[in-house]
């Protein structure tokens, strides 16, 4: 298990809710105390527990049920995607092609599954993040992802990164 954390991390919250902001701290603050719990190397985990914590963010997930609100995150998801292929020929992008000729209102066609089109648009928005700062690589949570499910400690994440198949 490394001791350092040095891959960014992104935690995706929605920016108008309380309980997902707590969510996405909790997350934060787990990450982060995994590596500064460390007795052997008092040192080295206090400038590990530093590091993850410049490295743990929390980034605004996009509400599309809040639209026109956040309609600029997903705006910023899809930049660049349009000059290398039209998007308002694939469905789950059209939503906000439409949504842009009706006052910024998601379609009331798809506002059910608001939710997912967010959540769609979070991820995209996060992974246009990766590759603007070039980062390597990225680890994308949502502010509900648990550790349960990864079956690893939050402290073996970089080792998982290290040893991903290129």
């Amino acid at each position: 298990t490394r001791r350092k954390l040095e891959t960014p991390v992104y935690v995706i919250a929605l920016a108008d809710s309380k309980p997902d902001l707590a969510k996405a701290d909790s997350l934060k603050a787990a990450i982060v105390r995994s590596f500064s719990e460390s007795p052997n190397y008092i040192n080295r985990t206090h400038e590990a527990a530093a590091q993850a914590k410049k490295l743990v963010q929390t980034q605004d997930g996009v509400n599309a049920a809040a639209w026109p609100h956040t309609i600029e995150l997903a705006t910023e998801a899809l930049e660049g995607l349009e000059e290398l292929r039209p998007t308002n020929h694939m469905s789950w992008f059209a939503n906000l092609a439409a949504a842009k000729l009706h006052d910024g209102l998601l379609p009331r066609a798809v506002r059910g599954i608001s939710h997912h089109v967010g959540c769609l648009f979070s991820h995209m928005r996060m992974w246009r993040l990766h590759q603007k700062l070039k980062n390597k690589w990225t680890v994308i949570f949502e502010s509900d992802g648990l550790w349960s499910g990864l079956h690893i400690p939050p402290k073996g994440l970089q080792s998982v990164i290290d040893n991903a198949p290129a």
